[in-house]
């Protein structure tokens, strides 16, 4: 299967989002920029890793992504014409976005995490380096895991310098 490459400029994500089909356990990483200060409480909403929730308000999200084994969606705002949007994946057609002709080459690499599993919860990691909790959409079976950030890397066939990454899934980092 050869991956494709979609880009455009849309008024809103969530109705775009709806018409993607999201495989099981799709995930999606979503940032919303504060308009002033924030509590405790709302600076561990401000960005969120979980797991996807078709029903989420995407368009209050100023930058996110949704991603699936086969397929990613990555939005940030632009300006008053909306967000920015690049799709890659499986031939996802959505007829706001326009088909790139990329000719890169790819390679799938592992990265590792910050963060420790905790043993009294699993959706907890902890990293002494970092003075907040982590919260990733995954639990292992082992104690003490780290987890590991499954990405496909696209390069220009002719420099080699990566032109997107597009994120796969949450593993065990081994």
């Amino acid at each position: 299967m050869k991956d494709v490459v979609y880009t455009g400029q849309v008024p809103e994500i969530t109705s775009l989002m709806g018409r993607i089909g999201w495989n099981k356990g799709a995930l999606m990483i979503l940032e919303r920029v504060p308009m002033g200060w924030l509590n405790e409480e709302e600076c561990e909403r401000v960005i969120r890793f979980e797991i996807f929730d078709s029903e989420e308000n995407f368009d209050s999200c100023q930058e996110g992504r949704v991603f699936d084994s086969d397929k990613e969606l990555v939005w940030s705002w632009g300006d008053e014409e909306g967000f920015r949007v690049v799709c890659t994946g499986a031939d996802t057609a959505l007829s706001e976005l326009e088909k790139e002709e990329a000719d890169w080459s790819h390679s799938v690499k592992s990265y590792a995490l910050w963060g420790r599993q905790s043993e009294a919860e699993p959706s907890v990691f902890l990293e002494l380096q970092i003075p907040r909790i982590l919260c990733y959409p995954v639990s292992f079976k082992g104690n003490r895991s780290r987890p590991a950030l499954k990405v496909i890397e696209y390069r220009d066939k002719i420099n080699g310098e990566i032109q997107h990454c597009r994120f796969q899934s949450l593993e065990e980092w081994k």
